[in-house]
């Protein structure tokens, strides 16, 4: 059973929280990006309140302002270490390591990871979803993907992303290949193009040997950055932008727009909560998988969609009864994916063929976990 591989340990985040409003030091946060933003409304609410930014010295200017607070350089923060706390508010947990290593207590440093959705899944989730979290483990198809799904588990409850970050792989490409087995003449959906870096990555991987790229994309901001890519007409070809959403249903939904990557539907992430005003969203029109392949062929569907995935993969049920494709779908961003998720992809299964299923993980942080169903006929 996973569960005998499942830590039920406190909260690392909750720690690191607490012993920054105990102390009597300042708070720094290091960055000035989204994150910085989000951590900072998130901390208010634990009634920790910062008392200004730094960033790394070749980015410093002495007139930089973030959230109306002076920006210093890291440096003249590390000199002056005992009267700060600082908090690195950056994705890149490596990086983030080896800051902390080279400050050699200097100054009192903490990390905190996935501020977006905080405190997703806890031990007691596990124990109420363990049958299902069982039936997933006894599936997957090698020992890694048992690692990683423990060690997702695991890093979720803890909130220190040490151990998935051990497993992470991939890191010349954004997706594992070699898991899906890809080859020429496939027929890509790519549900959450973003500015079309997955495309370019697996345009790369297969020296352009593609039939068709479907390029899903509602923010018309990464539209424009996606025609700007491709802007070759011979690989343009290849590449069939759709400016909408994807869903389970054709509508329209509100949208948290200018986010880049974190641009989403997913009204319940705190990304979302803390800065998307309503300034910030707009109605988009959304399809879906099925509307958008119609009769044709799909061998290969991607999603990383900020929480929309098992929405879109009801609106591909034709499609995935049918072709039966490859899926790498993500399943970090909301606490049910790793259950909901492979339920409803088995849920497809039929006589004809069934699906083996793989994790890996493919970040230096806790984001972008990913479930690799390969289809194996029967």
């Amino acid at each position: 059973m996973i569960l005998s591989r499942i830590s039920n340990v406190p909260d690392e985040r909750l720690t690191i929280i607490g012993k920054i409003r105990e102390s009597n030091k300042k708070l720094v946060l290091f960055g000035t990006g989204i994150r910085s933003n989000v951590l900072t409304d998130m901390l208010a609410e634990y009634h920790v309140f910062v008392s200004g930014y730094c960033v790394d010295n070749e980015y410093y200017d002495e007139n930089m302002y973030f959230r109306e607070k002076k920006v210093f350089s890291f440096d003249s923060i590390i000199l002056n270490g005992s009267e700060y706390i600082v908090l690195i508010a950056f994705q890149n947990y490596k990086r983030a390591k080896d800051l902390m290593e080279k400050c050699n207590g200097q100054c009192e440093m903490y990390y905190i990871d996935d501020p977006y959705d905080f405190f997703k899944m806890d031990y007691n989730f596990v124990l109420k979803n363990v049958d299902n979290l069982d039936e997933l483990y006894n599936r997957l198809g090698d020992d890694i993907s048992k690692d990683v799904m423990v060690a997702f588990i695991n890093t979720r409850i803890s909130g220190n992303p040490e151990e998935i970050y051990q497993l992470r792989s991939g890191e010349n490409h954004q997706y594992d290949y070699n898991v899906l087995n890809i080859g020429e003449d496939e027929v890509m959906v790519d549900c959450g193009s973003f500015d079309g870096d997955t495309i370019a990555d697996y345009l790369r991987y297969t020296n352009n040997r593609v039939k068709k790229i479907y390029a899903c994309e509602p923010d018309d901001k990464n539209i424009g950055k996606i025609n700007q890519r491709f802007n070759e007409q011979a690989i343009r070809k290849l590449i069939q932008i759709v400016p909408m959403g994807v869903w389970s249903e054709e509508t329209v939904l509100k949208f948290a727009k200018g986010k880049d990557s974190a641009s989403s539907f997913n009204n319940s992430s705190t990304v979302n909560r803390f800065i998307a005003d309503e300034l910030q969203y707009n109605k988009v029109p959304v399809t879906t998988i099925d509307k958008i392949i119609g009769g044709d062929e799909a061998t290969f569907i991607k999603m990383d969609i900020e929480g929309s995935e098992l929405d879109a993969l009801k609106g591909a049920e034709k499609t995935i009864r049918r072709c039966y494709p490859k899926l790498a779908i993500c399943v970090y961003h909301k606490e049910r994916d790793l259950v909901d998720i492979p339920n409803y992809i088995m849920s497809l299964e039929n006589d004809t063929f069934y699906y083996k299923f793989y994790m890996r993980h493919h970040s230096v942080s806790l984001a972008e976990t990913v479930l690799y169903a390969i289809p194996v006929k029967k």
